[in-house]
C-alpha cells in the first residue's frame, strides 16, 4: 500500500509500544521513498488519544517531534470514538458536532490540503508488466 500511496497517516499515542510502532513504520516509508524517490509519500503524524491539555502542555507534542515527519493536530481521547466502534459507525454519526467528529474532519481537511498542494508530485504506476 505504500508504493501507491501520495499520504500516509501514522496515528501513534507516547506510549513506548506505539513509539516503536512507528519507528518501524517510518522505517518503511523511508524504503519506498528510496523506491519512489521522483514521487514520495508525505507523511503525518498523527498523535492519538491525546487527554486534554497533553497535546501542548503534557509533553505529546516533545515526544512526537523527534520522528522528523510534518505533525498534524491531535485526535484527542473521546468515548464518542468507543461508541461509534460499538454502533459500527463513524463517530459524525453517533455524535455530529462533538469534539470527536471535529478532531476527525480537521484531520481530513490537513490531507485534503496535502493532496492539493502544488508541488505534489503523484506516483506514475507502470501498466507494463515488471521485469525481473
Amino acid at each position: 500500500a505504500f508504493l501507491v500511496a501520495d499520504v500516509i497517516l501514522i496515528p501513534s499515542s507516547t506510549s513506548e509500544v506505539d513509539v516503536q510502532a512507528t519507528k518501524r513504520t517510518l522505517r518503511y516509508v523511508g524504503q519506498t521513498r528510496r523506491e519512489r524517490a521522483a514521487a514520495p509519500p508525505k507523511v503525518l503524524i498523527v498523535p492519538s488519544q491525546v487527554r486534554a491539555g497533553w497535546f501542548d502542555d503534557g509533553g505529546v507534542r516533545e515526544q512526537l517531534e523527534g520522528f522528523g515527519e510534518e505533525m498534524v493536530e491531535p485526535v484527542r481521547y473521546d468515548k464518542k470514538f468507543g461508541k461509534a466502534f460499538q454502533a459500527r459507525r463513524w463517530v459524525g454519526d453517533i455524535a455530529s458536532g462533538s469534539s470527536a467528529h471535529r478532531d476527525v474532519l480537521a484531520l481530513a481537511r490537513r490531507i485534503e490540503s496535502v493532496l492539493k498542494e502544488p508541488d505534489r508530485v503523484m506516483p506514475r504506476i507502470s501498466t507494463s508488466p515488471a521485469t525481473a
